[in-house]
């Protein structure tokens, strides 16, 4: 590699920020004393002296070569997931959520319950082909955090990460506790449930920190035993309907809908929880009602639908969008088939008080009969050898402890990538990128998840509808931003090539409906309101002070004694050193380079340098006159933000994924302060691993 270097001598006075500092014409800055600035009311500013505009790099075969097979080694093709793995993956996760929704579904629903399933089932439809444009547009793991991020701003992202944060941290308790439900079932007198999920969930704390992340294979062995337990279970129950003039579904048909509670404002405008008289706090129960609020808790029964976009990079081409197919036909499916078979073997109010049990209810009543059926005689006779109902209970209850208990393993990985990537994008703090030497893995990341996992199972005393009520918020929440998210990608990075153009009406309507299900769930959920809230204002509050650290730096300056002021305005330098590179293709465009500078200003308080680099291909010389005008426009735009230090660097290679990884390395800057403005589709965005998309 060669590089040489023209350094700019042209500073102009006038671009000096209110003189707390001075430029010395060498690239260094000296600075006037804190009491100084002090006494002569000046804001203390660092200027980081102006850049280099003519700094060319020749990237040779050999850097290109080492490159190429770095690449090589980050994508693994060989190890790539193929459709039935992948989908097992997070197909354990949606699958198991049947087994705490289908009570807390008819508790709102009554004998509507499997119909809402179904319009559930359409909602998904509908995100189905959301999901597949955002993330075949921008094929990287993360999911939402990942499409907000390269679309809108990093403060939303984060935001949006927030929400995620939760959703993880819910699903996974939710999932422990109601394992443990399962389990107590079938040992009443060995489990408490609140001790046992919190060391379900230190035990899958202690397997990924050992290094055993979600194993496919294994994933997918669960996932199979898992779809027989149901086949098992929907095809004895289809017999018992048949042979029994359809059980107990008439008499649930004829059942008034349960009345739903809400919450309204009282003497004054008081906010209480809806314990009062019909028409007041409870809603008489109509088809409307049992509608609107049945839907609204059944999405609940989803999670696990963007578990799949975690892993796209792990996926064979082609696979995710099969992911997104089997799961909302797995929904469409197993959810109203079982929720009308609980309805057809056990009385609706059966079902509501034991909601966090239906399915071992029901797998009990029909092996029962089955047992009786066959002429076993009753299992409390003296002839008898086997308890079929029994037996069916207790498979069904382990079949539901191990996939939950899958679930809880899906909540660790997902949850261990945002964190990793949200503090790599320096919005969460950075000691969370430690790895523990000995396994390799990020023990920091998986220690505070199960810190926060287990204050939440103790805060809420292992109560599901607690769980799941902190679940919805934050859930339904990253599903709205992300139907915006898909919104503002038609809009902004119409360049980008995709699989899927979902319809606007899919969006919109998506949308809608998950906003829609938010406000029922803060009407009918919202005594749970104040977990999620209090949850939320923890994660928030670290992610604001990372976006806000400089600034409460510059005021912890001004108010400090000079003493003080002296060691905080070295640790406010240091923070500020970070560098980001822009890589530009036509670096004339003064918009474009505005809009990029603007961005890094707004978003990334730590960088004080942008490098804007142009790959102009093979056989250019130095001096042709694009090159100069570019130099000439980046030297502008220098000057214009004297906050940022701005340099120009020209690459004598075509722009290609193998000269970002060697870039990468000569520059030292990883991949994460790379922008790139609104690829073309020529090298698609998921090759340029973790290039984050900033402009049109």
């Amino acid at each position: 590699m060669a590089r040489t270097t023209q350094q700019n001598s042209n500073e102009s006075a006038n671009l000096l920020p209110a003189s707390s500092h001075t430029y010395n014409g060498n690239g260094n800055t000296s600075s006037i004393s804190i009491t100084q600035a002090k006494a002569r009311g000046l804001r203390n500013k660092h200027f980081p002296g102006l850049g280099t505009y003519d700094e060319h790099i020749h990237v040779d075969d050999v850097q290109l070569s080492k490159a190429a097979h770095a690449l090589e080694r980050q994508n693994h093709p060989h190890e790539m997931l193929g459709p039935w793995m992948a989908s097992s993956i997070c197909g354990n996760d949606i699958l198991s959520s049947c087994f705490y929704s289908i009570g807390l579904v008819t508790s709102y629903a009554g004998q509507l319950a499997p119909l809402c399933f179904l319009l559930v089932g359409l909602i998904l439809y509908l995100f189905r082909s959301v999901y597949g444009e955002a993330i075949t547009a921008i094929p990287v793991n993360g999911g939402t955090y990942t499409l907000l991020i390269n679309t809108t701003s990093k403060a939303v992202a984060a935001a949006a990460a927030c929400l995620s944060v939760l959703a993880y941290i819910a699903t996974g308790v939710v999932s422990a506790v109601t394992a443990c439900n399962y389990l107590h079932a079938v040992l009443p007198d060995l489990i408490d449930v609140p001790i046992a999920a919190c060391c379900l969930l230190s035990l899958f704390a202690l397997v990924v920190g050992m290094g055993l992340k979600e194993s496919a294979g294994v994933a997918m062995v669960i996932c199979a035993v898992h779809v027989l337990t149901f086949f098992v279970l929907l095809s004895l129950g289809f017999l018992y309907v048949i042979f029994n003039n359809l059980g107990e579904l008439p008499a649930n048909l004829l059942l008034p809908f349960p009345d739903v509670a809400v919450t309204t404002a009282k003497n004054g405008g008081e906010i209480e929880g809806a314990v009062g008289a019909v028409g007041e706090d409870m809603l008489p129960g109509s088809i409307g009602t049992a509608l609107i609020f049945g839907c609204a808790a059944g999405l609940l029964g989803v999670s696990g639908f963007e578990t799949s976009s975690q892993y796209v990079e792990s996926q064979k081409p082609g696979v995710f969008l099969l992911t997104l197919k089997y799961m909302q036909q797995a929904v469409c499916v197993f959810n109203p088939l079982l929720s009308l078979l609980s309805i057809a073997v056990l009385p609706v109010p059966v079902i509501t008080a034991f909601s966090q049990t239906v399915l071992e209810r029901v797998a009990h009543t029909i092996g029962d009969w089955v047992q009786a059926t066959l002429g076993l005689g009753p299992h409390t006779g003296p002839g008898s050898t086997v308890d079929f109902g029994k037996f069916l209970r207790i498979w069904v209850s382990l079949d539901a402890f191990v996939v939950l208990s899958g679930a809880v393993l899906t909540a660790y990985v997902g949850i261990d990538g945002l964190l990793y990537s949200m503090s790599m994008d320096g919005c969460l703090p950075s000691f969370l990128l430690a790895r523990n030497a000995w396994r390799g893995t990020d023990h920091y990341i998986i220690l505070s998840y199960l810190a926060l996992a287990i204050s939440q199972v103790l805060l809420t005393g292992g109560d599901v509808e607690a769980l799941a009520g902190v679940y919805a918020f934050s859930f339904l929440g990253v599903m709205a931003l992300f139907a915006a998210g898909c919104a503002m990608l038609k809009v902004k990075r119409s360049q980008l090539p995709r699989d899927v153009v979902a319809p606007w009406s899919h969006v919109i309507g998506g949308g809608a409906a998950v906003l829609l299900a938010f406000l029922v769930n803060l009407q009918s959920q919202s005594e749970y309101l104040l977990y999620f809230l209090l949850y939320l204002a923890g994660v928030g509050m670290l992610t604001f002070l990372m976006f806000q650290r400089v600034r409460l730096l510059k005021v912890l300056i001004y108010f400090s004694p000079p003493s003080v002021a002296a060691l905080l305005v070295e640790k406010l330098l240091a923070l500020r050193s970070d560098r980001v590179v822009f890589f530009c293709k036509d670096p004339k465009d003064l918009y474009i380079l505005n809009k990029a500078l603007t961005y890094v200003r707004a978003n990334e308080s730590t960088v004080h340098h942008v490098t804007v680099v142009h790959c102009r291909g093979e056989g250019v010389g130095q001096e042709d006159g694009e090159g100069k005008a570019g130099a000439k426009a980046v030297e502008m735009i220098d000057r214009m933000y004297p906050a940022i230090r701005v340099s120009m660097v020209q690459v004598h290679r075509a722009f290609t994924p193998e000269v970002v990884e060697a870039l990468s390395k000569i520059l030292d800057v990883g991949r994460e302060h790379m922008f790139i403005s609104c690829p073309d589709g020529k090298h698609p965005i998921d090759k340029l691993r973790g290039v984050r998309v900033i402009t049109h």
